[in-house]
């Protein structure tokens, strides 16, 4: 019976795509080169050292995009920064549209406070330059396109090495998953 209730719980954790501290590496993120609300240039390297959750945006997409976001902006209000451990980041797969001026817009409809909560896009119009630039994310389904990116309502949780411990989708048991993890790898980063 004991070892029932632990399979069971650790497919669920499965499933839902839990991570701890010694959980499996999802994937790696390159060092990539962005520019950010504020027009700084940024790049992921800027983010190591720190734990972060990510999720995949276009400012003109009003209903998934934007309610994904709305979700990650009420977790990042319940969570919060971890004692300054943690950091949100959005990422702009509509370069060309989304640039920092109107990821500034975008971030301040959602209350998302600048220094805790970077939005990214690439550091020019042109785009990232290669349509398969989060494969090596971990993330599920067809990288080939952009919108699939942003359309999977997933969030990510990266370590403070830069790479992805959990894939988690945004709803509430997502989030629940997602808080549990992010804790757990701030516990690591305080020993």
């Amino acid at each position: 019976m004991i070892f029932a209730a632990c399979t069971l719980a650790f497919f669920v954790a499965l499933v839902r795509g839990v991570a701890d501290s010694g959980a499996a590496v999802l994937g790696k993120v390159p060092n990539q080169r962005f520019v950010d609300q504020r027009g700084r240039p940024r790049s992921t390297h800027d983010l190591l050292g720190r734990i972060w959750i990510a999720n995949f945006i276009y400012t003109r997409c009003e209903a998934v995009c934007s309610a994904n976001t709305a979700r990650l902006a009420r977790f990042s209000r319940r969570l919060g920064t971890l004692g300054g451990q943690l950091h949100y980041v959005s990422i702009s797969v509509d370069p060309s549209y989304d640039r920092p001026d109107v990821l500034r817009s975008y971030g301040e409809r959602f209350d998302a406070a600048a220094e805790d909560w970077s939005f990214f896009t690439a550091p020019d119009s042109a785009g990232y330059g290669n349509d398969r630039q989060f494969s090596s994310w971990g993330l599920p389904g067809d990288n080939e396109n952009a919108a699939s990116v942003a359309h999977s309502e997933r969030w990510l949780l990266i370590d403070a090495q830069g790479r992805v411990r959990a894939r988690v989708a945004s709803d509430a048991a997502g989030q629940d998953s997602l808080a549990h993890a992010a804790l757990d790898l701030s516990a690591t980063l305080k020993r």
